[in-house]
């Protein structure tokens, strides 16, 4: 689950039962984000999980990529969400 608090990442945590390559990316994925605004999250990108863990590993940056499509998908939507929630309100 993703917590967002004020546009900003309040809180990350997963349940992942998957190749141990795509848990690293996971885990750095979410050390990385924690307490980082939306704007900030969404320009990291696969070489910056790979720099952090200090390795050019061409899986770990195929399951980093995914994974950070599959985030920012989320972070679309949600913004979406709450775009037509403030609208809806407003009016």
């Amino acid at each position: 689950f993703i917590n967002i608090t004020n546009n900003s990442i309040s809180d990350i945590r997963y349940s992942c039962f998957c190749t141990p390559v795509a848990n690293v990316a996971v885990e750095i994925l979410c050390t990385l984000i924690k307490d980082k605004s939306l704007d900030k999250v969404v320009l990291l990108n696969a070489q910056d999980i790979c720099r952090y863990l200090g390795s050019g590993d061409e899986e770990l940056q195929k399951k980093s990529k995914g994974i950070l499509e599959l985030l920012n998908i989320g972070i679309k939507r949600y913004q979406e969400i709450s775009q037509q929630s403030s609208t809806n309100s407003t009016v």
